[in-house]
């Protein structure tokens, strides 16, 4: 899996993005928050109809993470809220995912780049395309060295076809055939995101970020039994 490097200006930024979102609870919510260098902007959607106090947040991230922070010059900073609230948020439905094995830390962004913001699926609660993003790495987990690849691109859909199967594909550098992989995904695993977010919902998000090798409840392996090939 890709993880963000902590000790960077794009982990802070990231990592601020997972700490607000966090704040939300029970409503779903989509924050992006952007570093364009004399501020920070906190752009976002959100379900919940109650403001967040963001200076009151802001000071307890630069509390918890001062050590972090003051490495990058981000002891103080002043922020911008443009979150907006009561809104519906239409979900996340088709996107393309690339799972990888093995954890990898995400190179940090370039040292030149005038704009850090955050990106997919930090700042995403779990219904606005994080449980999709978790639950397609959960899928590839379990087919890795089955089909003795490292990499996989899958896109996820809730779209149907004629005979009710799941729209998704499966791109892989296997010797065994994509369309097989597919059937056999479907076959195994329900998609079920409802059920799969009750297995989440002790898991602190900031985690992703501050302990990336630390064991995930979306990456065990209890379907793995099943997942083979006659």
């Amino acid at each position: 899996m890709e993880y963000i490097n902590l000790n960077s200006k794009n982990g802070i930024i990231n990592l601020f993005s997972d700490f607000i979102v966090k704040q939300f609870k029970d409503d779903d919510a989509i924050i992006k928050v952007i570093d364009v260098g004399v501020l920070i902007v906190i752009k976002g959607v959100t379900t919940a109809k109650n403001k967040l106090d963001i200076h009151k947040l802001k000071l307890e991230f630069i509390s918890k993470y001062s050590e972090l922070l003051n490495k990058f010059g981000y002891e103080a900073f002043n922020v911008m809220d443009l979150i907006t609230y009561n809104e519906k948020i239409d979900q996340l439905n088709n996107l393309w995912i690339t799972t990888i094995k093995n954890n990898v830390i995400k190179s940090d962004s370039n040292l030149f780049d005038l704009v850090i913001s955050s990106e997919y699926p930090h700042g995403h609660s779990l219904n606005c395309g994080r449980n999709i993003y978790y639950y397609t790495h959960y899928v590839c987990n379990h087919i890795y060295s089955l089909t003795n690849t490292n990499e996989i691109d899958f896109f996820y859909t809730n779209n149907r076809d004629v005979d009710d199967d799941l729209k998704i594909k499966i791109n892989t550098k296997s010797i065994l055939p994509n369309k097989k992989i597919k059937s056999l995904i479907l076959d195994v695993f329900d998609f079920d995101l409802i059920e799969f977010n009750k297995r989440l919902q002790d898991y602190d998000i900031c985690l992703d970020i501050l302990e990336p090798n630390s064991p995930k409840p979306y990456l065990v392996q209890d379907r793995l039994t099943d997942t083979i090939f006659f």
